[in-house]
């Protein structure tokens, strides 16, 4: 969503890793299952073939691209698979992973009036710094 007139644009924070083991391991099976399939398919039949099989294989990386935390001026928007869009009025707290201990953090966690507490993956900047941006905008102290 682009911002409108006279609004300001969201601060975007990206990951800070790109791709963990663990997307690789349902990643890798995917794409090898749809390889599979559609060299079976060009094997098997003289009909065209059709990509869809190598589409959705596609599909994850796509996903897998557009993890980002945005910082509107209303709303904290956390996108993975799954967007997360919490206003800063249902935000109680922000602390990090670690208890007492922000700057030994890796993720913070963001405390919700509705709902369970959301846990922000590590994102490329300081955590105290990212915590500070969100305290500010949430206006907690």
């Amino acid at each position: 969503m682009k911002p409108q007139a006279g609004e300001r644009a969201p601060t975007v924070l990206r990951f800070s890793q790109p791709m963990r083991r663990s997307d690789y391991v349902w990643l890798i099976p995917l794409v090898v299952l749809a390889v599979g399939v559609v060299g079976w398919m060009v094997v098997t039949t003289s009909q065209p073939v059709s990509l869809l099989p190598l589409l959705s294989a596609a599909a994850p990386g796509w996903f897998l691209s557009r993890r980002r935390v945005e910082l509107h001026e209303d709303e904290l928007v956390v996108r993975k698979v799954r967007t997360h869009r919490i206003p800063y009025t249902d935000i109680t707290a922000v602390r990090g992973d670690v208890p007492d201990h922000l700057t030994w953090s890796t993720q913070l966690v963001v405390e919700r009036r509705s709902g369970e507490p959301i846990t922000l993956p590590a994102v490329s900047e300081p955590v105290p710094q990212v915590r500070d941006l969100i305290v500010a905008r949430a206006g907690l102290e």
